[in-house]
């Protein structure tokens, strides 16, 4: 495909390869990103209060949404 955001999708294996090392070995830090295997540094523009206000606010939607669904079913 020519659309360029296929060339950052990664297999699935990998990334969940990626995710059970974390979990494997979790950082010490109690507050922690990862691009890949790649620690991001936690002050830049994408993780200020409002940002992981955000996050949140749409996290409990999702979940709010999916757990009614599944009482439904």
């Amino acid at each position: 495909m020519s659309d360029a955001r296929w060339g950052l999708i990664e297999p699935v294996h990998d990334s969940v390869l990626l995710i059970v090392r974390l979990l494997d070995n979790p950082p010490a830090a109690p507050l922690s990103a990862f691009v890949r295997d790649v620690p991001l540094s936690l002050h830049g523009p994408g993780f200020t209060i409002e940002e992981a206000r955000r996050l949140h606010l749409h996290t409990t939607r999702l979940l709010a949404d999916w757990e009614s669904r599944a009482t439904r079913d």
